[in-house]
């Protein structure tokens, strides 16, 4: 007997929560029904301005479907669904498409421009150098032979003033001396300075 009366009040929890469970079904059933009625029957209403913008800007209308349900609304958010999905599709295979054209030409530029243009420039570069060099050679073996002819003017003046110097001192020793001795004199200075008249 004791071994029922446990039993019993084992099932008195599980009643209770059976009760429950009952009450919230029930008011879930209450709810749904107050709530309005939420089916796709929009048959009449206008399509809105996004959706016109959204058709006419990605061109959305030359895209087939073959959507054909009883809701035309359904129908229509089927339909619309499935160009959208074309659409990226296609946005997806021109980016692709941009995305390998943009990796041939930084290919082309990396391997290909950039080491010509880097080949010019050191060709030039390198052109201009030994240009320079060459001009700073050529300008200083004419500094050279300029301060060569310089020096040698130099020591043309300095042998123009020794001779001047030695004929003003033998004018001065001759001013006492006649005339014939001075032309002889002058003659024989002509001769050691190796001049001929």
């Amino acid at each position: 007997m004791s071994n029922f009366l446990l039993s019993i009040e084992n099932v008195n929890p599980l009643i209770d929560l059976i009760k429950q469970v009952d009450d919230s079904v029930t008011n879930n059933h209450e709810v749904i029904k107050s709530l309005p009625d939420l089916s796709l029957n929009f048959e009449t209403e206008k399509i809105d301005d996004l959706h016109n913008h959204i058709y006419n800007k990605y061109d959305l209308s030359n895209i087939p479907t073959d959507f054909h349900t009883s809701n035309s609304r359904l129908n229509t958010l089927l339909e619309d669904n499935y160009r959208l999905i074309i659409h990226k599709q296609r946005i997806q295979r021109r980016n692709y498409e941009l995305f390998k054209i943009l990796k041939e030409y930084q290919e082309f530029i990396i391997k290909e421009l950039l080491p010509q243009l880097r080949f010019h420039h050191v060709t030039q570069s390198t052109k201009v150098l030994k240009d320079i060099k060459t001009l700073n050679l050529e300008k200083l073996k004419a500094d050279n032979q300029l301060w060569e002819k310089y020096q040698g003017y130099i020591e043309k003046i300095g042998k123009i003033m020794e001779v001047s110097e030695y004929l003003n001192t033998s004018l001065e020793d001759l001013d006492n001396l006649d005339i014939e001795v001075k032309l002889e004199s002058i003659d024989r200075l002509i001769k050691d300075l190796g001049y001929s008249l």
